[in-house]
C-alpha cells in the first residue's frame, strides 16, 4: 500500500484510463474529446491530473497531434490490460445478475418482432412469469454482432446468417416485391424480372439491412449494377419517396398490405427473392435451461 501511495496511482480511475487510451488511439486530444463526449479542456485536465499523480509527462505534443512518450507507452499498455479486466468483471457480474433474475436478452431485427406478433412476447411472459424478457430492436447487422459478442442471448435475425460462430434456425420467409407508382409502366406487369429494372432509379434500405445486399447480389447475377439514388434506414421512407415519384423501391409482401394506397403497386419478382427470419444463438456458448426453454418456444411459434 505504501508503495502504491508513493507512486500516486490510487487516485487514477477507470474513466481516466479510458480517456487516455482514446487519446493515444485518436492521436489528437480534440478528436478523442469528441469520441468520449467531453470538452477538449476537460480531457486535457484529466491528462494533467494523471501526469501530476504519476509525476511524469505522458505525451509528446505537436501541431500534428499527440503521441505517447516512453512513460506514456507504459501507461497505455497497462491501461488496455486494466480496461479489459474491468470489462470482463462487468460482463461476469452482469451475467450472474441475469442468471439470478432469470433475464433473457433478446435482440430483434426491425420488422421481425412485428411478424412474430405481440402475442409472441405476451404469451411467453404469461407462461413463464418468473422469467424476465428484455428485448430491443436494431438494424439487421447489429443483431448478428450483438449475439456473437454475447451482448444478447438470443436474436431474431434476417438471413443470410454468414458468421460461422452463430447457430441459426429458420423461422419464417416472406416475398420481396417491387414497389412502383400506379402510373409506372411496370405497374401493368404481373411479375417483373431483374432485367426489367436494370435502368431504373432505386430508393432502398441501407447496407445495415440484409435486403440491401440480397438485392445487389441478384442484380450482379443478372449482369448489372443498380442505380441506387437514395438509401434509408426505414422502409416507410422508401414508400413515401416512391409515392412522390423519386424512384422505385423494394418492399415486403406484408408491408404492401399495411401501407399500400391508391397510388402504389407491389409486383412480385419472377424468381425467388425472399426475406427470411432466423432465431440465432452463439455456438459453443453455455445456454441456461430457461434460455433454452425460450429458444424452444420461439422455434415452435407459428407465424401466420
Amino acid at each position: 500500500m505504501a508503495e502504491k501511495e508513493a507512486l500516486g496511482v490510487r487516485h487514477i480511475n477507470i474513466k481516466e484510463l479510458d480517456y487516455f487510451t482514446e487519446m493515444i488511439e485518436s492521436g489528437s486530444i480534440t478528436k478523442a474529446a469528441a469520441n468520449v463526449y467531453i470538452s477538449p479542456q476537460g480531457l486535457s485536465n484529466s491528462l494533467k491530473k494523471m501526469e501530476a499523480e504519476l509525476g511524469v509527462e505522458l505525451l509528446h505534443r505537436s501541431n500534428s497531434g499527440v503521441v505517447p512518450n516512453e512513460y506514456g507507452k507504459i501507461v497505455a499498455e497497462k491501461s488496455k490490460m486494466i480496461l479489459k479486466l474491468y470489462e470482463e468483471m462487468q460482463y461476469e457480474i452482469e451475467r450472474l445478475k441475469q442468471k439470478e433474475h432469470r433475464v433473457i436478452k433478446l435482440v430483434s431485427a426491425y420488422g421481425a418482432l412485428k411478424r412474430m406478433t405481440p402475442d409472441y412476447i405476451l404469451e411467453y411472459s404469461h407462461k413463464e412469469s418468473d422469467t424476465n424478457l428484455d428485448y430491443m430492436e436494431f438494424p439487421d447487422c447489429y443483431v448478428d454482432a450483438m449475439v456473437m459478442e454475447e451482448k444478447a442471448d438470443v436474436g431474431l435475425a434476417i438471413g443470410p446468417i454468414m458468421d460461422p460462430g452463430l447457430e441459426a434456425v429458420f423461422l419464417y420467409e416472406e416475398e420481396v416485391q417491387l414497389l412502383v407508382r400506379k402510373d409506372d409502366p411496370l405497374s401493368k406487369f404481373e411479375r417483373v424480372s431483374f432485367k426489367d429494372i436494370e435502368n431504373r432509379k432505386f430508393i432502398i434500405e441501407s447496407s445495415m439491412f440484409k435486403i440491401h445486399d440480397l438485392f445487389l447480389e441478384n442484380c450482379k447475377r443478372h449482369g448489372f449494377q443498380p442505380n441506387i439514388i437514395f438509401q434509408t434506414s426505414g422502409y416507410s421512407l422508401c414508400h413515401k419517396l416512391c409515392k412522390q415519384g423519386r424512384g422505385i423501391s423494394l418492399t415486403l409482401e406484408k408491408n404492401c398490405k399495411d401501407m399500400l394506397d391508391d397510388e402504389l403497386v407491389c409486383i412480385p419478382f419472377d424468381e425467388e427473392f425472399k426475406w427470411r427470419i432466423y432465431v440465432i444463438t452463439k455456438k459453443e456458448k453455455t445456454i441456461e435451461a430457461y434460455v433454452n426453454g425460450f429458444l424452444e418456444y420461439t422455434k415452435s411459434w407459428n407465424i401466420v
